[in-house]
């Protein structure tokens, strides 16, 4: 039975073979015993055990031997035996039966036998086995397999036991690389056309994607490569709009938030809902006079802030109708809202004597960095995939912190805060901190802190996951119990560029070492992983390093180099989303072209599950599905372009 691997691979079957008893060697040559015109073999001195009483006992065979030298080993160590069958080819091996010298023309047609009345003895001593529908196929395939082995051997022999180890090295790389690297697949894959600036694509089921490309939204189902439903935003868009084209493009509706079986799009005065099995108009607003500032769409509505005659207003609107439950005065400027443990939660400025602001949320990294930045100054900047995070960065001043009831809009509770010096709110799960100076304070769902905690130096980053709330803090990474804000431990070795926190509340850092550093000591046992082999960067560019620490004492578990911009968990797995941009040749329309590569690491060990990776592609939107992910890619965008047009291709990628 012929057994096909995953990529087409044959393996050989597994045959037991009756055990037979070593024969004396013979005083005579294969060679020898062909010249004497002598085919058959000394007789066995073992008895075969028939398989079945009504089979008739095979006829004597010689007996295999594992330790006499076989004559093809003898043919390959200079003696040039001529097949029997075929005169004018020279033997390369022995019949597996009879023992006689056969050429490959023999194995092309009998396998390793010399006739089909050796087939048919063994095949009625032997185990009953499915015959393969591909004989000659096989054959070729074993003849191969031997030639190399023989060709491994004789070079080992040749170039000595320390390179013929690197020739075997090289040769199980190139085993790896073609068939069992930890490389994943795309799955199913679409493309659309869209503007850079209107296009978004979120994944709601294993196989099926929302999306929007220019005007239209749609609903895909990437298996089947078709589109379930699709809406045309353009006619739903109220008229009045400016005609300049830069206005005129703000006013156009834009996915704004997937909540659900719910979708929002909106403008500055529009916020339209859908249903998303269906893509049915649920119900729409239009507030010409009472513009929206801030939209925050969780599962009970939408909760919303409205300019109205110089004053903010909050409104909120119900998931099921869009109808306006409550309105209330802000006061003055606020942060942009958060709807967390059935409370809206913002910080608002006192003692405003001007026009009133919202203050907005902060944006992502880009998802593609440029690691010449320094050759093409600030115009060189690509910013790729930028989103909206959950925190809001605030001036000097005196705020209020406000929980209002999203059930009625009545403040359930509030504090007053100095925020010397500026401040941040950030929302962490179920979790508010509100940072100043080198102060951590911890919100729950009232405006009184769970717990303060005091840092080395101003918070920069704020992370929570499982049971462990996480600062960077200047050059310190410290990490605090989210139930009581005791200090587990303090990292302080290297100055951490970002910070990310896992399931179990294990910290990942990214850091950057200096290129002579990272090649010595504790530092050179990290992988470096390659994610674009075009472009070149800049001389003496410090690596980037990612760190796991352990959640309980902050120690290094493992380290990768030039991996970790974005991370990522899911399925108690790490995923690191990098995308990079090298310099190709300055001036050129595309001198940027981005490269991506998504990998997944276990987390305890950091061992490389899998991963996948693309030239010349820039990542906008990724998501974690199952076992793989679920990407959303185009190809380069040129310098200095201010609205291009791009291909998108939407992916699903998965390791099987």
């Amino acid at each position: 039975m012929r057994l096909r691997g995953p990529e087409g691979g044959i393996k050989p079957p597994k045959v037991s073979l009756p055990i037979l008893e070593s024969a004396p060697p013979s005083t005579e040559t294969p060679a020898a015993a062909v010249n004497a015109g002598q085919a058959t073999p000394p007789p066995r001195t073992a008895t075969a055990v028939p398989l079945a009483q009504s089979a008739p006992e095979p006829a004597p065979k010689p007996k295999i031997s594992l330790s006499r030298e076989l004559p093809s080993r003898q043919a390959a160590a200079g003696a040039d035996v001529a097949c029997p069958q075929h005169a004018d080819q020279k033997a390369t091996a022995s019949c597996l039966n009879c023992a006689k010298p056969i050429c490959p023309q023999c194995i092309h047609e009998f396998g390793n036998f010399c006739s089909s009345a050796c087939v048919n003895v063994v095949k009625a001593r032997g185990p009953k086995v499915r015959a393969s529908t591909k004989p000659n196929e096989v054959a070729e395939m074993e003849e191969k397999a031997e030639r190399a082995m023989d060709k491994v051997m004789a070079g080992i022999k040749l170039i000595g036991i320390p390179l013929g180890m690197v020739f075997l090295a090289v040769f199980g790389y190139v085993i790896y690389k073609t068939i069992v690297k930890p490389e994943a697949k795309i799955l199913a894959s679409m493309q659309f056309s869209s503007d850079a600036d209107l296009f978004h694509a979120r994944i709601i089921e294993p196989d099926r994607f929302l999306a929007q490309a220019n005007d239209e939204l749609f609903l895909a189902t990437l298996s089947s490569q078709e589109k379930d439903w699709t809406v045309d935003l353009k006619p739903l868009r109220e008229k009045g709009a400016s005609t300049d084209a830069d206005a005129a493009l703000q006013e156009k509706l834009r996915f704004t938030a997937l909540v659900g079986n719910y979708l929002f799009v909106r403008n500055s005065t529009q916020l339209v809902n859908f249903g998303v099995k269906e893509g049915n108009l649920r119900w729409k607003l239009f507030k010409p006079e009472t513009p929206f500032e801030a939209v925050c769409a969780h599962e009970g509505g939408a909760l919303c802030v409205h300019r109205s005659a110089g004053t903010l207003r909050l409104s909120h609107y119900a998931m099921a109708d869009g109808a306006e439950q409550w309105a209330v005065a802000a006061g003055g400027s606020i942060t942009e809202p958060f709807a967390v443990n059935n409370h809206a939660v913002f910080l608002r400025r006192d003692g405003d004597t001007g026009a009133p602001t919202v203050f907005p949320r902060n944006m992502s990294e880009p998802k593609k960095t440029l690691e010449m930045i320094s050759l093409l100054g600030e115009g060189g900047s690509v910013a790729v995939g930028r989103e909206p995070l959950d925190e809001v960065h605030v001036p000097d001043g005196n705020y209020t912190l406000l929980f209002l009831s999203l059930a009625d809009g009545k403040v359930a509770s509030q504090k007053k805060l100095t925020l010397a010096g500026g401040g941040d709110i950030r929302l962490l799960g179920k979790l508010v901190t509100v940072t100043t100076g080198s102060n951590l304070m911890l919100f729950e769902d009232k405006a009184e802190p769970r717990w303060i905690a005091a840092l080395p130096s101003p918070a920069e980053q704020v992370r929570a996951g499982g049971d462990a709330v996480v600062a960077k803090a200047g050059q310190n990474v410290v990490s605090f119990n989210a139930s009581d804000g005791k200090q587990r431990w303090n990292y302080t070795q290297e100055p951490t560029e970002s910070l990310a926190v896992g399931t179990d509340g294990g910290a990942y850092i990214s850091v950057k070492v200096n290129r002579d550093v990272a090649m010595k000591g504790e530092w050179a046992k990290y992988p470096r992983i390659i994610v674009t082999e075009h472009g070149f960067a800049m001389p003496g560019e410090p690596i980037l390093t990612t760190l796991a620490l352990d959640p309980a004492t902050g120690n290094v578990r493992w380290g990768v180099k030039n991996l970790g911009r974005q991370i990522r968990f899911a399925n108690d797995k790490v995923y690191t989303f990098d995308v990079v941009g090298r310099l190709q040749a300055i001036g050129a329309q595309n001198s940027i072209p981005g490269a991506h590569r998504v990998t997944c690491f276990a987390p305890k060990t950091g061992k490389q599950l899998w991963y996948y990776r693309r030239e010349e592609s820039d990542l906008y939107h990724f998501e974690i599905i199952g076992n793989g992910a679920f990407l959303a890619t185009s190809q380069a965008v040129p310098m200095f372009s201010k609205r291009p047009v791009l291909e998108y291709d939407v992916h699903i990628i998965e390791r099987k």
